[in-house]
C-alpha cells in the first residue's frame, strides 16, 4: 500500500548519500524495473534497480524480504586481516581495493562492503558484510557508538604528544563526492588517548572515540 516499501533514494546507500542518490534519480540515471525512477518511488521485494545500466543489489542493504515465499534475506559476515596497501573501498576501479584483495568466497554471492575503514597504510582486523542495516547502525554518527583503537607508534609518545592527540589534530584525507575524490581538511574531535604499553610493546597507545 501507499507508504510501504523502501524509498528509492535508499537503494544506493552503500555507495552514495541520500542527497547524491536524489541527484542521480533527478538526472534519470536510476531505473526501476526498466523505467526511469522518480523521487517518490518505493521499492518492494523483487524490484530491479539499476544505476547507469548496472544492477544494484539494494535488498540486503535495507533488510527487504526475499522475492520468493517472503523469506528474510540471509546476510553474510566475514572478518579479514587487512594488510598495508589495501584500500577500504568497494570501487573495483581503485587499484588494491578490498574486494579484489578478498577474492571470491565460497557460499557468498551477494555484494559485500566493509564496516568502517582502515587507512591504506594501516593493517588490522576489519569486518565485511552484506547487512546494510548493521553497517548503518554501527557507523551512523547519531548512534554514538564507542570505538577503540590500539595504535603502535614508531617511538614512544611523550606526554605532550598524547595531550595534542587527545585535543584533536588537523588532517587531510580524500573524500568521495559524486564519484570523484576531493581533498577534505578538518580537525578531529577530542578523544581519550592513554598509554597501553607493555615491556614487549613500549610504544602502544589506546584511543577511545
Amino acid at each position: 500500500g501507499e507508504g510501504g516499501g523502501v524509498r528509492v533514494n535508499k537503494a544506493l546507500r552503500a555507495s552514495h548519500s541520500r542527497r547524491e542518490t536524489d541527484r542521480l534519480v533527478a538526472a534519470g540515471r536510476v531505473r526501476l524495473n526498466g523505467r526511469v525512477a522518480s523521487a517518490g518511488d518505493r521499492l518492494q521485494a523483487g524490484d530491479v534497480v539499476t544505476l547507469d545500466g548496472v544492477r544494484v543489489d539494494w535488498a540486503p542493504l535495507n533488510g527487504a524480504s526475499g522475492a520468493a515465499g517472503g523469506e528474510r534475506v540471509r546476510f553474510s559476515y566475514l572478518k579479514m586481516w587487512k594488510r598495508r596497501g589495501v584500500v577500504c573501498t568497494t570501487d573495483r576501479r581503485v587499484r588494491g581495493n578490498i574486494l579484489d584483495e578478498l577474492g571470491e568466497v565460497d557460499g557468498v554471492g551477494e555484494r559485500l562492503f566493509p564496516i568502517g575503514r582502515l587507512d591504506k597504510d594501516s593493517s588490522g582486523l576489519i569486518l565485511l558484510t552484506s547487512d546494510g542495516g548493521l553497517t548503518n547502525t554501527l557507523l551512523r554518527a547519531g548512534e554514538r557508538k564507542r570505538k577503540e583503537y590500539i595504535v603502535t607508534t614508531h617511538v614512544p609518545a611523550t606526554d605532550a604528544d598524547i595531550a595534542r592527540l587527545a585535543a584533536g589534530v588537523v588532517i587531510t584525507t580524500l573524500a568521495q563526492s559524486d564519484g570523484r575524490a576531493k581533498p577534505l581538511t578538518a580537525r578531529t574531535r577530542p578523544c581519550v588517548v592513554e598509554r597501553d604499553a607493555s615491556p614487549a610493546q613500549p610504544a602502544r597507545l589506546r584511543f577511545v572515540l
